[in-house]
């Protein structure tokens, strides 16, 4: 495993703040970690602080993380926010998940 995470609850959400490198199996192996949280804590609401250096992921794979974690979110009624604190990450890609979330959850 190659990235950490620290997930705080603070009566109101989740933050989870990730460090580590920018892969796709980081980033799956990290939501199940915030989906056990969610469990934990039966929170609702998660912000998502990602501090992952590296190019940005393939958007086929922003389609796969995302297509493959929807169903959770959304049965599970999820408020999410996601910040990606590196600048070097193409926008693009960014605002492609953020809409694909949004139909498919």
């Amino acid at each position: 495993m190659t990235y950490t995470i620290t997930i705080t609850f603070n009566q109101q959400y989740l933050h989870a703040v990730v460090d580590g490198k920018n892969t796709t199996k980081n980033v799956e192996l990290y939501l199940t970690d915030i989906q056990k949280a969610v469990e934990q804590y039966k929170c609702k609401k998660v912000l998502i602080e990602e501090r992952l250096p590296g190019p940005g992921l393939d958007i086929f794979d922003v389609f796969e993380i995302i297509r493959a974690q929807a169903r959770y979110a959304r049965d599970n009624k999820l408020i999410l926010a996601y910040i990606d604190l590196n600048k070097d990450h193409h926008r693009t890609t960014g605002a492609f998940g953020e809409n694909l979330a949004n139909i498919l959850g």
